[in-house]
């Protein structure tokens, strides 16, 4: 009889073909040969063999819960891989994500900086700060984080100071979120009207797709229905609205509509500077006003007598 030599690939074939009893003499023997020197075959064989039997054992049903048995004797090998494998990967990135948050902590990304505070207006503020769904009212002089969100809720004006020495005014009603960052200030504005006045700080205020750079000292956002209003008392500044941008001086204005292009700097108009709360109504006059009534007579004058009759 023919002698069939075989390697542990060929081996583990005839073993599952044994399962079915589809071996021929010569490969039985062959089998034989190779299960007497391969531990692991001879260990793969009695697998299969156990398998088998409580595969046959589910399928006619004579033991309860064996078909489950076999597909967790089937996948215990690969599943106690793949565990120690799922917690090396999640431990790696548990560090990664530890490692990114120390460096930027380290860079100041997490520093909770306090660069505005509230100016006393009158007897008391009338800013409110959101925490959480909560809105409460600030002390004078308390520090206000970057990145809180605020509203003016008293009839008068509120003013916020920079630690430079610049000022953001709230008009009555109005709502911004104020953050700081290396380039200067951002105030959005969300609801309302404000004045800015800088002290050679940089403000980047936003309203509705509008942005606006200040590049001088004075100047006050409204934010209106449909449009947003931007008027310059001193200095100049930079209107960016629909990838375009306009330059607005001291004394002009410059309209955006919501989802439109700056306008053309005008001048401030009289009827809306006297309705406006952050805009002088009349400049004082440099000139004497000029007496209507007639001078009274010099004293040396002759008094004239009546005539008589």
């Amino acid at each position: 009889m023919e002698k069939i030599e075989m390697g542990c690939e060929e081996s583990r074939k005839l073993a599952q073909k044994s399962l079915d009893k589809a071996l021929t003499e010569a490969e039985k023997k062959s089998l034989d040969e190779h299960l007497s020197r391969c531990v692991e075959c001879r260990r793969y064989l009695a697998q299969i063999r156990s398998l088998g039997l409580l595969l046959q054992g589910a399928l006619s049903k004579r033991f309860d819960g064996y078909a489950e048995r076999v597909v967790e004797r089937v996948i215990h090998r690969r599943r106690r891989v793949v565990f120690h494998t799922r917690w090396a990967m999640s431990i790696g990135a548990l560090a990664a994500v530890l490692l990114v948050a120390l460096i930027l902590f380290l860079c100041g990304a997490f520093e909770r900086a306090s660069p505005i505070e509230i100016m006393r207006v009158g007897e008391a503020t009338g800013v409110e700060v959101k925490e959480g769904a909560v809105w409460r009212m600030l002390n004078c002089n308390e520090p206000i984080l970057s990145g809180s969100i605020l509203r003016n809720m008293k009839e008068h004006p509120s003013a916020l100071l920079t630690e430079g020495g610049s000022s953001v005014v709230l008009n009555k009603g109005t709502s911004v979120k104020l953050e700081k960052s290396g380039s200067g200030y951002s105030v959005r504005l969300l609801e309302g009207d404000l004045l800015v006045t800088s002290n050679k700080e940089k403000f980047f205020v936003y309203s509705d797709g509008v942005e606006v750079i200040n590049r001088g000292t004075q100047f006050a956002v409204h934010r209106g229905l449909f449009y947003v209003l931007v008027v310059v008392m001193e200095g100049e500044v930079e209107c960016r609205a629909a990838q375009r941008s306009v330059i607005v001086r001291a004394g002009e204005q410059s309209r955006v509509t919501l989802q439109g292009f700056p306008e053309p700097p005008s001048k401030i108009k009289e009827e809306e500077a006297k309705k406006a709360w952050y805009i002088p109504i009349v400049a004082p006059s440099e000139t004497r006003p000029q007496d209507t009534e007639k001078p009274p007579l010099p004293l040396d004058l002759p008094i004239k007598k009546p005539e008589q009759k």
